[in-house]
């Protein structure tokens, strides 16, 4: 299931909702769901090293995280990548993510509910829709990016009850420093976002707005 929220401000506060709310429907009058844990990857990145940087999304995952934690998210399975992190194993590069990625689902348990947070650049290349770590290259998208394909597949194989996608990734183009696109910014977030379209059974996908639509840094 796709949800595409026009207004922004309000997406942090969508996507407490929707986890809580439909995590508790997919739960209701299932006795097995009674030890079910939440588990949360939030991954912010600003500071980019080849593609233009960005202001709010570290701040962004640091709000989330904190309205997880007042909902009842335990602190030790809520873990948060951004620029200012003070461990490197936090630090939002494409191995540190997938790293944190893989672990979160390997403790994942059946019935328990993940939230997969990522707010930053988005790249579509070809036919597949891309994030971008801080190391992102747009000439090397599969060994510098995270094709969300790819996260569909890793999502589809844990044994987790519900799983709820946040895509805060259409802020702008993400060009190289001094570069212009021959696409207007409303072309290539079109294609960005309408790439997102079908997720697999069980994932709900919170993405920041619609096909033709932009999402502004305010």
């Amino acid at each position: 299931m796709q949800i595409c929220p026009a207004d922004l401000r309000g997406v942090l506060g969508v996507a407490l909702w929707a986890l809580l709310s439909l995590s508790a429907q997919a739960a209701d009058g299932a006795q097995a769901a009674d030890g079910a844990r939440r588990w949360a990857l939030l991954i912010g990145v600003d500071d980019y090293s080849t593609l233009t940087k960005l202001k709010y999304c570290g701040a962004d995952q640091l709000a989330l995280r904190d309205s997880l934690l007042n909902a009842g998210f335990p602190a030790d399975q809520v873990f948060l990548l951004h620029d200012g992190a003070t461990e490197n194993r936090y630090k939002p590069f494409k191995n540190n993510i997938e790293k944190q990625l893989d672990l979160v689902l390997k403790l994942v348990r059946k019935d328990d509910t993940v939230l997969i947070a990522f707010s930053g650049h988005g790249s579509l290349q070809g036919e597949i829709s891309y994030i971008c770590p801080a190391d992102a290259e747009l000439d090397k998208p599969a060994q510098t990016m995270i094709g969300v394909d790819g996260l569909y597949k890793r999502l589809e194989t844990s044994q987790a009850g519900f799983t709820l996608m946040m895509i805060d990734a259409c802020r702008d183009i993400p060009q190289l420093p001094g570069k212009r696109s021959a696409r207007s910014a409303a072309e290539a977030n079109k294609d960005f976002v309408g790439s997102f379209k079908n997720p697999p059974r069980g994932i709900v996908l919170l993405i920041s707005c619609e096909p033709g639509e932009m999402a502004q840094e305010d």
